[in-house]
């Protein structure tokens, strides 16, 4: 029992020199990851979370962060026929817009996550994040880690 003690502590302390955000308007991490991510509700908070720490190890995004973006996805088709948002002019910013601005940063400042998490409950917006940071990826030959998950939508999970 005392290896895995040390082992756990270890591996606390490797994780808590690094940031991990969240950015979704109702959800939380998993309760197991609770205690390493740091949670976003809006693009501004994300914004002005990076602004203070600078580019995280570890960014997962929702691309819906209001409810005008979850009418738009539901009144138009939901999960049976995703609407794409790609033309849609919202008044509040998406997770994909808070994407874009984390791309910009990352190439002006030459830092890249080592990992995006795309977990988004709508396809098609979370399919836009992923490929722009595949993308980014690929043109700027960088390290960074780009997945989907769906961490499930109960926030006790």
């Amino acid at each position: 029992m005392g290896f895995l003690k040390r082992l756990y502590g270890k591996v606390s302390t490797f994780l808590a020199g690094m940031r991990w955000l969240f950015l979704d308007d109702t959800r939380v991490p998993p309760k197991h990851l609770s205690k390493v991510f740091d949670t976003v509700r809006s693009h501004d908070e994300f914004k002005e979370w990076v602004e203070t720490y600078g580019i995280p190890h570890l960014v997962s995004f929702d691309h819906d962060l209001h409810p005008e973006h979850v009418s738009f996805f539901f009144d138009r088709g939901g999960f049976r026929n995703p609407p794409d948002p790609t033309h849609e002019i919202f008044f509040n910013p998406t997770g994909y817009d808070s994407a874009k601005w984390l791309a910009e940063r990352c190439v002006r400042d030459n830092v890249f996550p080592s990992i995006v998490i795309v977990h988004s409950s709508n396809p098609v917006g979370g399919d836009r994040i992923y490929s722009l940071f595949t993308g980014l990826t690929q043109s700027h030959n960088t390290e960074t880690r780009c997945r989907k998950i769906r961490w499930g939508v109960n926030p006790n999970l």
